[in-house]
């Protein structure tokens, strides 16, 4: 006949001098397990049993059972001296034995409570998502030290649900095994994690199928620090437009000409516009989506409307030149409420040309000279021989740029004399790709022997 005592948190842990926490007493038995059951508390050093112990609970057709009891470690204890109890069974639980347990008594780095979430966002998954083949999940992560560094091992940790959302969730330990069911604790409903071996507090959030939400957890260890928001909210997004009457305009990309973004000489974002929309709120998430895949990170309102005029994304999004590319946005509130964009269809060309071609183009030389033999046409590549004689000029000129302007107001082909000129430089090899813009310069005011005519060279 076998009979066996064990606890969530086990003998060896490291529990906070100070703290209180919740502890399930698990009795597993091969024979059914009597619902009078229950045990008692003694020989307890250190720490005290809060309130009264609850019934059993019985489950496994009542061959298993659990007595969930809430205990507090003294406060006036210190670093590692011993905390233990006795677990002894009542008259009703007969054939278990006596279980000892025992625990160190540690302090804790509050800081190093703050959990970190894996991602931004999870997509809604349209079918069931659970592990281990469930895809849409994030991990977290905290590693919790004392105050001297050192990893606490087994130190129960409170998670807890203070926007009553948990249900919205599954969250399982870090076995990807153990479903953690939320309890009430406290003024919150919410879950322990025990840290591992090394410190570690793991555990793993899974998406639900068909439902948005927003999603903030919190740790605390009870009676030492207050809630601890994680590191960022989780947000749980679907960008399928469902609701007409959630509906947003569609972004401006301010820098677009007639559909087309040309790439900004030495910057790396665009700017975009979101419309002021229905409801915008301080605290609101806009995720935006190119061709249907969503970017990293997403932004945080802080200052609405301002804030809308103004949202920086990165060139690097756009995974093709010269490709028609459809971006939309999902605005996420706080209550999980979502509003869909329409998309905005935009191409990013690969070069900036002159504007709208309305003067003659510059001429290139070869860093040997501005004679018409060192002359380099549009159909010739630049190389290291073009460029040898940098080190033989002053200025370790690689190339010359010759700009001719005119002082015939009926030429419109040319530069007027007088104009400030800013030369635009765009490298583009296997190896590296390079926009640089340089000083600006200024055309001669009068003209050259020509009467007519000047240059500029640089």
């Amino acid at each position: 006949m076998s009979k066996k005592i064990s606890t969530s948190v086990e003998s060896g842990a490291n529990v906070i001098i100070g703290q209180t926490f919740f502890l399930d007493i698990i009795l597993n038995s091969d024979e059914n397990i009597s619902s009078e059951a229950s045990v008692k508390i003694t020989k307890n050093n250190n720490i005290d049993l809060q309130g009264d112990i609850p019934p059993i609970k019985l489950s496994e057709d009542g061959n298993k059972g659990v007595i969930s009891v809430e205990l507090y470690v003294y406060d006036d204890i210190t670093e590692n001296e011993s905390v233990y109890f006795t677990i002894e069974p009542d008259s009703n639980t007969e054939g278990f034995p006596d279980y000892k347990v025992e625990y160190t008594a540690q302090t804790v780095d509050e800081s190093s409570l703050r959990i970190k979430i894996g991602t931004d966002y999870l997509k809604v998954p349209d079918h069931s998502n659970f592990p281990p083949h469930g895809r849409y999940f994030s991990p977290t992560l905290a590693i919790v030290k004392s105050k001297n560094g050192t990893p606490l091992s087994g130190t129960p940790i409170s998670i807890l649900d203070i926007d009553g959302v948990f249900d919205s969730f599954n969250f399982y330990a870090a076995d990807k095994k153990t479903k953690l069911e939320p309890i009430l604790m406290g003024n919150y409903r919410g879950f322990t994690v025990n840290t591992d071996s090394s410190g570690k507090l793991v555990s793993y959030i899974y998406a639900i199928e068909n439902k948005s939400a927003v999603l903030n957890i919190h740790s605390e260890i009870m009676g030492i620090t207050g809630s601890i928001s994680a590191d960022k909210t989780l947000y749980v997004i679907d960008d399928r437009r469902v609701d007409p009457f959630h509906e947003a305009y569609p972004p401006i990309i301010n820098d677009a000409v007639n559909g087309v973004l040309h790439p900004t000489p030495g910057a790396t974002t665009f700017s975009v516009t979101v419309p002021l929309y229905h409801d915008a709120a301080n605290g609101d998430a806009i995720f935006f989506f190119f061709d249907g895949l969503m970017i990293d990170p997403p932004f945080h309102m802080v200052n609405i409307p301002d804030q809308l005029q103004n949202l920086q994304l990165p060139y690097s999004n756009f995974l093709e030149k010269n490709k028609p590319v459809k971006i939309h946005y999902v605005i996420i509130k706080e209550s999980a409420d979502r509003y869909v964009s329409d998309s905005t269809v935009v191409t990013y060309s690969a070069y900036d040309p002159p504007t709208d071609n309305v003067y003659e183009k510059c001429e290139v030389y070869s860093s040997i000279g501005t004679n018409q033999n060192d002359l380099i046409s549009e159909s010739d590549i630049v190389n290291c021989r073009i460029i040898s004689h940098y080190k033989n000029n002053s200025g370790h000129d690689g190339l010359f740029v010759k700009i001719t302007g005119t002082n015939d107001s009926n030429d419109k082909t040319k530069i007027p004399l007088g104009s400030e000129v800013t030369l635009h430089l765009h490298i583009r090899s296997k190896q590296k790709r390079l926009d640089k813009s340089f000083v600006p310069v200024t055309m001669p005011n009068t003209a050259g022997d020509d009467g007519i005519t000047n240059k500029v060279i640089s």
